[in-house]
């Protein structure tokens, strides 16, 4: 016996799923993609491959779609991830204004590690506005201004991000991130390029210090006043 398949061909480089492996895994990355932009828990996607094949009893995709929270989160960083990174780059680089902003911010996470995580806003020539595109963690022991300044540079560099297009750095208030623009800049002015532009640090930071000083100093229970 013999079986023959017909390939269509796409227009340019597009990837055409053909096969029933290649079908699935669309259908898979379709259903991640929804979860991203619904903002779903990974949770609620432990039982939807049980779902499909219920609800779509005659479809050959629906009975071979296999899903997890973990299989989800998988798709995302290590499947969909790099791709939309490539865009990213591409699309960074392509536009006709090549200038960019970091934002980053510091944060314990629940394992009890400081993580930093840092952002880029440009303008897109593809969306014609402003955006603002997550491009990865850091997981950083004590983090004085050199480390963060290391990292940062690291980050421009793993993205093709040249230093003499660096706009600004948007970050909170605590005096070593002050110690890094410093860094920074001195380290801009040795390679003959101009000093970011300084917007002043984030008003949150203090703001929130203050509020939460005056709770304390207040002589009621607070949480059974509200």
């Amino acid at each position: 016996a013999s079986a023959i398949v017909s390939l269509s061909k796409g227009t340019g480089n597009q990837w055409v799923p053909v096969g029933i492996d290649d079908r699935t895994r669309k259908a898979e990355a379709l259903l991640v993609l929804k979860l991203t932009e619904s903002n779903y828990s990974f949770s609620s996607f432990d039982s939807i491959a049980t779902i499909l094949k219920l609800a779509f009893e005659d479809s050959e995709v629906a009975k071979h779609v296999t899903m997890s929270k973990k299989k989800a989160a998988y798709l995302i960083s290590d499947g969909l991830g790099p791709y939309f990174q490539k865009l990213f780059r591409i699309n960074i680089s392509h536009g006709s204004v090549p200038y960019y902003t970091i934002y980053f911010d510091e944060t314990t996470n629940r394992q009890v590690k400081k993580q930093m995580d840092v952002h880029v806003g440009y303008w897109s020539d593809v969306f014609h506005k402003v955006t603002i595109v997550y491009i990865g963690s850091a997981f950083l022991g004590h983090a004085d201004a050199s480390k963060i300044e290391s990292v940062i540079l690291k980050f421009l560099e793993d993205n093709g991000l040249q230093h003499k297009y660096l706009l600004q750095c948007s970050m909170d208030g605590p005096s070593v991130n002050r110690a890094f623009l410093r860094h920074l800049n001195d380290r801009l002015t040795l390679e003959k390029q101009l000093p970011l532009v300084d917007l002043g640090s984030c008003s949150l930071h203090p703001v929130h210090t203050a509020f939460r000083k005056c709770i304390e100093t207040l002589p009621f229970d607070i949480d059974q006043f509200v």
